[in-house]
């Protein structure tokens, strides 16, 4: 039950935050197909990972599903940094563009538009 814990915790930080990541990534006319490809790729991994490690473990000893995702993480670490130069900054919010508890959204060129009665 120990090991549960900081897994548990772990997850509850990582997934909320790379759903953000892939919605932020993503534009709007895409993102439910992206998020539910990342959803089934997180399944999937989870259905593969454990089966591997298993069969690594039973094949070729008890530390090889260790090194096999240390490797991997490596791998995927890397691809990261490769693609870091591809991946735009999120776009600036401006306090003007957001609008007012009123309803009503100012602009810096417009006059303000009417509240709803």
């Amino acid at each position: 039950m120990g090991p549960l814990i900081p897994i548990s915790a772990g997850a509850a930080l990582n997934n909320p935050a790379l759903r953000a990541l892939v919605s932020r990534k993503t534009s709007a006319d895409v993102q439910g197909g992206a998020l539910g490809l990342s959803a089934s790729f997180d399944s999937l991994a989870r259905f593969l990972g454990p089966a591997t490690a298993g069969v690594l473990y039973k094949s070729a000893g008890i530390a090889s599903p260790y090194w096999t995702a240390g490797v991997v993480m490596a791998a995927a670490f890397l691809f990261a940094l490769s693609q870091k130069s591809r991946m735009a900054a999120p776009p600036e919010i401006v306090s003007s563009d957001i609008p007012s508890a009123a309803g009503t959204q100012i602009d810096s060129h417009t006059q303000p538009l009417e509240s709803p009665r």
